[in-house]
């Protein structure tokens, strides 16, 4: 188990919304985790996190809409992490954003229930416009 998680996100990821309700990264995102300093590619795919639109009126559109959502979909695709680890990431940079508890753990029990069939089922997704 990891202990004593210190995470830092570095910057702010700067994206552009795509009109098929996804968004595309235009700048390297980086963050920080026990384990070192990360970069997330330009042109890296995200939907953030995937909630069901009639469930959002239930989150602050910051907690769907977060940096933390967006890792967590490149772990996620990227499977440079377990399953459990990258769902433990997406927890603790909640947090660092302000997320309430009660939210990062109902988002991190949602992840760790259903999430299994979407880890590591498209690769990553870089746009090709940024190929």
């Amino acid at each position: 188990m990891i202990k004593d998680f210190k995470y830092n996100i570095i910057e702010k990821p700067i994206l552009q919304w795509e009109d098929n309700g996804q968004w595309i990264l235009t700048q390297n995102f980086h963050y920080e985790t026990p384990d070192g300093k990360f970069c997330l590619p330009v042109g890296l795919v995200t939907d953030f996190a995937s909630v069901p639109r009639a469930l959002r009126i239930f989150f602050s559109s910051g907690a769907i809409l977060s940096r933390s959502a967006l890792v967590h979909d490149w772990l996620y695709s990227s499977s440079s992490v377990s399953r459990k680890e990258a769902d433990i990431t997406f927890r603790e940079l909640l947090k660092v954003e302000g997320v309430n508890l009660s939210t990062r753990y109902l988002f991190y029990w949602v992840v760790r229930l259903f999430g299994a069939s979407h880890y590591n089922k498209n690769k990553v997704v870089i746009s090709q416009e940024y190929l």
